[in-house]
């Protein structure tokens, strides 16, 4: 349970400042401003900030980065390329001044990847920077519904004992005086890295999840099919007559090779990646459950832990149809392992693999209100596709 004290400290922060509020009295130093994510620490010891760099950049080489910022921001200026904000001036983010947070100056901020759905989060600190509370802001009119579907999952997950300690637990929700959606979650526990490997406990999450809510449709019937169908007729006016033809040519191919097949439809994180998991004490924490939905295709976050991080990694060579039989071939094993009161031949799983590439595709248009070809999920993906009757066959 979260303490007294706690609740007292993150309801304080959102209470309306009066109109005689000091503004001079919080200082941050901004680290990682090359990149497209920011973070705000607060002008405490360097031991304090050193904590607060490592609960959003808990890999190694990224908390080293940070480090070697703290330590040229303590450098004289010439040498130095920290740059401080004072008081509420905090770059793009109008929200602290409507918020009137009084402590500020016992809070990290991370802003988000900028786009539609860019969001701040707000890790509150105690006076030693152990974390106490989170808030997740939404920086944009297109964030508010990712905030709030967040929000309402988070709720909705804490009803199965068997997802209770796996993600965080909800503490509050609302709107902010500019009409921004806020979230506050507990911190979770402590300590505990990311992994780009599927683990035992990655599959005994994700089964807990699969078989929390499922219900058994035929494809073509199903929620997840819907979601596509109705994606699609808001993407296609938007794109070029050729890509439209391939995602039409791509959803009959599900519709085919699934049909007559029923099986079960599940609950989905919907962005299940190494960077939305921690791994504390061996077990397996999971957040970031903006993109949550129910009536999913069964197999959609495996598939989405196998694929996205390679894509993502310059370093690795693009998944191709060798890969994508790999992927196919495991995604069987586990459909058999989590759901086997359903067959699952290599057809089945190939199509739902199918399935799931373009219903990503899709989502991504929906959210840019086009096809960003360049963007290296989409243009991997879009390979994919092109080059399904290699790997599906």
């Amino acid at each position: 349970m979260i303490s007294a004290e706690v609740m007292n400290t993150v309801t304080s922060l959102f209470d309306a400042a009066g109109p005689n509020t000091a503004r001079d009295t919080a200082c941050w130093h901004e680290l990682y401003g090359r990149s497209a994510r920011s973070m705000l620490v607060p002008d405490r010891s360097l031991s304090v900030q050193r904590k607060c760099i490592r609960m959003f950049r808990p890999q190694w080489h990224q908390a080293l980065a940070g480090d070697l910022q703290l330590l040229r921001q303590r450098l004289p200026a010439q040498f130095s390329d920290a740059r401080p904000f004072a008081g509420f001036g905090l770059p793009d983010a109008a929200w602290a001044h409507e918020l009137g947070l009084r402590g500020l100056c016992d809070a990290v901020i991370q802003v988000g990847t900028p786009g539609p759905y860019q969001k701040a989060t707000i890790g509150f600190i105690a006076a030693d920077g152990e974390p106490l509370a989170m808030a997740k802001i939404a920086l944009g009119k297109s964030a508010d519904a990712t905030v709030s579907n967040e929000a309402q999952w988070l709720q909705r997950m804490e009803r199965f004992e068997t997802l209770r300690g796996w993600m965080p637990r909800f503490v509050s929700d609302g709107i902010t005086k500019t009409g921004r959606r806020y979230l506050i979650t507990d911190v979770g526990p402590s300590g505990g890295a990311a992994t780009s490997c599927l683990r035992p406990r990655h599959t005994q999450f994700l089964q807990h999840v699969g078989r929390a809510s499922m219900k058994p449709f035929e494809f073509r019937a199903s929620p997840c099919n819907k979601r596509l169908i109705d994606n699609l007729s808001l993407l296609e006016p938007r794109i070029p007559a050729n890509a439209r033809q391939l995602l039409r040519q791509v959803h009959r191919d599900c519709v085919e090779r699934l049909k007559g097949w029923v099986g079960p439809f599940t609950i989905a994180h919907g962005d299940f990646a190494p960077w939305n998991t921690l791994t504390p004490a061996g077990r397996l924490y999971v957040f970031d459950w903006e993109c949550a939905w129910q009536g999913a295709n069964p197999l959609y976050d495996l598939l989405h832990f196998l694929l996205m991080p390679r894509v993502l990694r310059r370093l690795v060579s693009a998944p191709g149809h060798r890969h994508m039989r790999s992927v196919v071939e495991r995604a069987r094993r586990y459909a058999q392992d989590t759901y086997p009161e359903w067959p699952w031949e290599r057809t089945t799983v190939s199509a739902l693999a199918l399935q799931y590439l373009l219903d990503l595709i899709v989502y991504y248009g929906v959210a840019d209100s086009t096809i960003k070809f360049e963007h290296p999920v989409i243009a991997n993906y879009w390979r994919l596709l092109e080059d399904r009757k290699l790997w599906m066959s």
